[in-house]
């Protein structure tokens, strides 16, 4: 069982809590796990993720900062921070974690590229959005999504080269 498959699996988990009306004692049995592994970054992560489905977004923040803080090269970790930083507008935050998960999780770097260009340019950040394409363009092997990208970015920023 690798990574992916206990996060999909967790995923479905999450989604039968929420339909049984178990979230709360999940999250509840979470946090007494935390407590008795601080330093365990799965649980911290697995419990922001029950927090956020709860819509507890403050004690979700707060969870996955400890994980990230638990585990600071965990691709999975790093994503899923990033991605509630993003869903809570800390972008700044969301983009530093990107920028992470580009150095270290090399099997998804484009996507990692293409997702921090687009935060790049929802904070106005359009020249640091362009050089993270040109990165991307560097590293794509002739992929035609990468190039696709690279030229709808352009577009959108009114920029030709």
């Amino acid at each position: 069982e690798n990574v992916e498959d206990r996060e999909r699996v967790f995923a479905t988990s999450v989604k039968i809590y929420q339909e049984a009306g178990t979230l709360e004692d999940k999250i509840k049995e979470l946090a007494a796990a935390t407590a008795a592994a601080p330093a365990d970054s799965e649980k911290w992560r697995q419990l922001a993720v029950l927090y956020g489905a709860n819509r507890q977004l403050q004690e979700a923040m707060t969870a996955i900062e400890r994980a990230v803080k638990a585990a600071p090269k965990s691709i999975e970790t790093l994503d899923v921070a990033a991605r509630m930083a993003e869903e809570a507008g800390r972008l700044p935050e969301a983009i530093d974690m990107r920028r992470q998960l580009v150095d270290i999780d090399r099997r998804f770097r484009s996507a990692h590229l293409q997702r921090l260009a687009t935060l790049y340019v929802s904070t106005g950040q359009n020249d640091q959005a362009l050089a993270t394409g040109k990165e991307m363009l560097a590293g794509a092997g002739g992929a035609i999504e990468t190039f696709k990208f690279y030229a709808d970015l352009g577009g959108l920023l009114g920029r030709e080269d």
